[in-house]
């Protein structure tokens, strides 16, 4: 996959916090400790934030990382 077909989105707060609960999911699963899935919630994590403060890497229109 060629790099420059990555982009990056602001303003994409459900696919980075899906995202972020997907590898906190599988942290668990392979006994890692990084984030607990209780606490990757919208509510808890839009606390004093704004939509465009969450931003995602995509590659031909699919979603690959939060950053």
């Amino acid at each position: 996959m060629p790099l420059s077909n990555f982009k990056i989105f602001s303003g994409e707060a459900d696919d980075a916090i899906s995202i972020m609960r997907e590898v906190a999911q599988w942290c668990e699963d392979t006994g890692k400790s990084m984030w607990k899935l209780d606490k990757l919630t919208k509510d808890k994590l839009m606390k004093g934030l704004k939509e465009e403060n969450f931003c995602i890497g995509k590659i031909d229109s699919t979603a690959i990382t939060p950053v």
